[in-house]
């Protein structure tokens, strides 16, 4: 997704770090691109978008090369020879070939806002495949954790390694309020919490964070020449999600996929984090992250302290959902059946109605039954010593 033209010209150009103006559409969204630029898509051409033409071979370390649909539109599969899946009635056995519409991806959380909010559409089933599909995209197909710590007097030096296993960024897509975080948990040899780090409070949405919580994301903004900084934060601190508006990235640390080329181009190259090469100038940047934590323990704690990482995945942050109801209040926006009044349809009997988009969205986010946009953990790892 790029900035669009209007009136023949670019709406919002990128510009970069030093307040230089590229010229380049701002890259809203680069998944493709990402992808592109890593060893799935290594050097096959896919003519159709679907398939490699015939059985492409490369030098990458994805062989043979992996289209977006190997994940997203997996085959229909039984081991079963006899089981027989068909494209059409009467159509050939399409086993191991029929590629599923399932496209799942990482939102766990709208599908049961539908399902809860329109359960006249009877498709409860459907939203609770769709959840369950991206909790399986995430917990078995898109990282790995590993943990490793020691301890000298009474500090715990920890390293967390996250292994992104994903054909982009991780995570990728839209990017405003969705991250990927590491929780930290140090409990004694009886089970009492000692430390924690980026904890998720699901009572109120909040996300515990210090000067050593790690959150992958990125942070789109609008350029300030007075400071010549990219701001993400309005005048009261409150963090922004302008989207089509920015025109500059402040911060992109999402982990780069196997065999990242992107680390030059402005519109994918990492910012605000390094990730360095593979090997020395081979230009392939390393697929995963490590960060480093120093843990205070209480004077005196005895052996078997357990350490606990968490790499959790959010939807919709707490940040995020107030902007947009902010936004809509404090700039007056229109409810949404007055706004359409000359739709079709209207007034409508469901969703915002009488509330601005803004604010329906905010009420669905702060319903218990629906978790605050809860996060899912994608992966676990521990240790004592």
């Amino acid at each position: 997704m790029t900035s669009p033209t209007v009136g023949g010209q670019i709406f919002r150009t990128l510009i970069d770090n030093n307040g230089v103006d590229t010229g380049i559409a701002f890259p809203i969204e680069r998944t493709y691109s990402e992808w592109l630029a890593s060893d799935f898509a290594g050097e096959a051409l896919f003519a159709d978008g679907i398939e490699a033409n015939g059985v492409v071979h490369t030098t990458a370390q994805v062989d043979p090369p992996q289209p977006c649909q190997q994940c997203h539109m997996p085959s229909a599969y039984d081991p079963d020879p006899e089981v027989h899946f068909e494209a059409a009635a009467g159509g050939p056995n399409r086993n191991g070939n029929l590629p599923q519409h399932h496209f799942a991806g990482a939102n766990t959380w709208i599908p049961q806002i539908l399902k809860g909010e329109f359960p006249n559409l009877g498709l409860a089933t459907a939203f609770d495949q769709a959840t369950l599909r991206s909790v399986e995209m995430l917990t078995q197909q898109s990282a790995t954790l590993e943990l490793s710590s020691a301890r000298v007097d009474d500090t715990l030096t920890v390293a967390v390694k996250v292994t992104n296993l994903s054909g982009h960024k991780l995570p990728t897509g839209y990017s405003e309020g969705r991250r990927m975080w590491l929780e930290i948990r140090a409990y004694d040899s009886n089970d009492v919490l000692l430390w924690s780090d980026g904890v998720f409070d699901p009572d109120t949405g909040a996300l515990s964070t210090s000067a050593q919580t790690r959150i992958y994301e990125i942070k789109q903004g609008l350029w300030d020449s007075a400071s010549s900084t990219c701001k993400t934060t309005d005048a009261l601190g409150r963090e922004m999600f302008h989207f089509v508006l920015n025109n500059c990235v402040a911060k992109d640390n999402r982990i780069p996929p196997l065999g990242f080329t992107g680390i030059s181009n402005p519109e994918i190259a990492p910012v605000g984090a390094v990730y360095p090469a593979e090997t020395p100038g081979s230009h392939r940047s390393v697929n995963f992250d490590q960060a480093n934590y120093a843990i205070p323990l209480p004077p005196g704690t005895p052996s078997g302290v357990r350490v606990e990482a968490r790499l959790q995945f959010q939807v919709a942050s707490k940040d995020y959902v107030e902007f947009l109801r902010n936004q809509a209040v404090e700039r007056g926006f229109e409810d949404e059946n007055t706004m359409c009044a000359t739709g079709p349809g209207r007034p409508f009997t469901v969703g915002p109605q009488e509330q601005t988009r803004g604010e329906y969205l905010h009420s669905l986010w702060s319903n218990p039954t629906y978790g605050r946009s809860a996060p899912v953990t994608m992966r676990t790892a521990m240790q004592s010593l």
